[in-house]
């Protein structure tokens, strides 16, 4: 004889007035944890690659929030340099550090565990 299993559930996301607001507070925040990464591994990469670092160029780069998150170089004159896109680039020996590519690529290959982190840190809060 099968028995009937009732079962009484509550929180944000059982509530579909408050589901919307947590997926997108989520959202940003797993935008921002990923933009924090990619700032990092920039930076890192600046630090390892940098022959004669002054620390000015460092300093330009950023994590910016408007309407979408980015991590940029303030607009620096010597960023297209630095990565090796510059027009110069093709005038010299120096054809850059590649430091923006880099960082893309690790970001594209850790975006999904980081994402996945935010997410599950999100989860485990609604569980209580």
């Amino acid at each position: 004889m099968a028995r009937l299993i009732s079962q009484q559930v509550d929180g944000p996301v059982f509530r579909p007035s408050e589901q919307r607001a947590w997926a997108t507070r989520v959202t940003k925040e797993a935008e921002v944890a990923v933009a924090e990464y990619a700032l990092w591994r920039v930076k890192g990469y600046n630090a390892a690659d940098f022959k004669n670092p002054t620390g000015h160029y460092r300093s330009q780069l950023r994590v910016v929030r408007r309407g979408r998150v980015e991590v940029n170089d303030s607009g620096s004159v010597k960023g297209p340099w630095l990565e090796g896109t510059g027009s110069r680039n093709k005038k010299t020996r120096f054809k850059g550090y590649w430091h923006w590519r880099r960082a893309t690529q690790d970001v594209n290959r850790q975006s999904v565990r980081i994402v996945n982190g935010v997410v599950a840190r999100r989860v485990r809060e609604l569980n209580g």
